[in-house]
C-alpha cells in the first residue's frame, strides 16, 4: 500500500499517522463507493482493537477518522464530521 502525496499532507495536518492507517486497513469497517474503498473505525472496530490490546488513547484518536483508499493507494484521510 502507499501513500499519496496529498494523503501525507493530510495526515500531518490531522495529526494521523501510518501507524493509524494500518489499523484502519487492518481493523476497521470498509465500504465500496464510486470506485474507492472507504476504510472507517466502526464500535464494532474499536472494541476489537481494545479486545487485542490497544491502548484505549490510540483506538479513540482513530475512532472519528476514515480513509480513502483507490486501488492500492491511500488517496486521502480526514476526521468526520
Amino acid at each position: 500500500m502507499t501513500i499519496s502525496q496529498h494523503a501525507r499532507i493530510r495526515m500531518q495536518q490531522r495529526g494521523i499517522n501510518e501507524g493509524g492507517i494500518e489499523l484502519l486497513v487492518n481493523y476497521g469497517e470498509h465500504q465500496y463507493k464510486n470506485g474507492a474503498d472507504i476504510y472507517f473505525a466502526s464500535k464494532r472496530a474499536c472494541q476489537l482493537m481494545l479486545s487485542e490490546g490497544l491502548r484505549p488513547s490510540k483506538v479513540g484518536r482513530l475512532s472519528d477518522v476514515y480513509l480513502v483508499l483507490i486501488g492500492q493507494t491511500v488517496a486521502t484521510v480526514a476526521h468526520k464530521h
